[in-house]
């Protein structure tokens, strides 16, 4: 199978009064038809710089695609004008953005900020055609219908995240990228639209970046796994690579170290130590060495190479050590 989208060497920087922040630096992914991919990493390792790219949704005259390509079903995404990328967010890109409470319109029925999708790419769709469409995608993100005309303020905010779904799969896109799609909901509406996302993904064979940092969303929803620090891709696999099959990189043990375990007792919490480093004074070598407890000489100096491991990466001195 052919992937959807091939990331090569993507550089994405922001530039402000403050300086310079490189947000992205050379990332690399692949992923195909129906399939989902966990971007794992802390506030502001660059997983959503990395969406908004793809989207072309960087903000105006700050942020910046400085090199790479995005190639999505044999079209380089970057090299596209406006025009190009409006006809494909929406009919075969969509977004699910962060917050629920602010990314619906609260002067608009929900329906119809529905239906404003579906005419906007579909403009053959007559008034009928569209209210039943819309009345069907609500029905499949478990809302009733007759809820259509009512207003953002009216539903819980699981609902609410449930309805930016049906928004982003109105027109049944190829690739959804999902940016933390169930932060501040409980555990019970989380599971939900978890639940809800992975039988969209069957049904429409739509395929999935879900950008998060709770690796137990990840073990429920994702066959692949990125882990991303400070911009760069420092592990990636499938599930059972990264989740069952060392070694690892070291920031992978310690994201996995800090969760809390059921059956064994402790008094604190295991945490990585240090900061993620500021965008606009990156370390030199690799980005991770001054929080490393395993850190040598090599690591402060020279960018670890990729080491391959039957198809699971890790970027790490620690295996291209020679001298065993």
């Amino acid at each position: 199978m052919s992937d959807l989208l091939t990331i090569q060497d993507l550089w994405v920087e922001y530039e402000t009064d403050e300086g310079v922040f490189k947000a992205v630096n050379g990332i690399d992914l692949t992923i195909k038809p129906g399939e989902s991919l966990g971007l794992v990493g802390e506030t502001g390792a660059g997983k959503t710089t990395l969406a908004l790219s793809i989207m072309g949704l960087l903000p105006k005259g700050i942020g910046r695609v400085t090199r790479g390509k995005a190639i999505f079903d044999g079209t380089d995404l970057m090299q596209l004008g406006e025009a190009g990328l409006r006809r494909l967010r929406g009919s075969r890109i969509s977004m699910v953005f962060q917050d629920p409470m602010t990314s619906l319109n609260p002067v608009l029925p929900v329906g119809e900020q529905i239906s404003e999708v579906l005419r906007l790419h579909h403009p053959e769709m007559s008034k009928s055609e569209l209210e039943k469409r819309t009345r069907e995608i609500l029905e499949m993100v478990g809302i009733s219908s007759d809820r259509c005309t009512d207003y953002p303020h009216q539903f819980s905010g699981g609902m609410k995240q449930r309805i930016i779904i049906a928004i982003a799969i109105a027109c049944q896109p190829d690739l959804l990228l999902a940016d933390e799609p169930t932060t501040a909901l409980d555990v019970t509406i989380q599971a939900q639209v978890l639940a809800m996302m992975n039988e969209l993904r069957e049904k429409l064979n739509t395929a999935i970046i879900l950008i998060t940092h709770d690796l137990g969303v990840v073990a429920q929803m994702c066959e692949k796994v990125a882990i991303i620090y400070a911009g760069e891709i420092i592990e990636y696999g499938t599930l059972t690579d990264v989740f069952d099959h060392p070694p690892h990189h070291p920031y992978t043990q310690g994201l996995f170290a800090s969760i809390p375990s059921l059956d064994s007792k402790s008094e604190r919490l295991s945490v990585i130590g240090g900061l993620m480093p500021d965008a606009d004074n990156l370390p030199d070598g690799c980005r991770f060495h001054p929080r490393c407890r395993q850190c040598m000489d090599v690591c402060k100096k020279e960018k670890p190479a990729p080491v391959m491991l039957d198809g699971h990466m890790i970027r790490c001195h620690l295996l291209n050590r020679h001298d065993g």
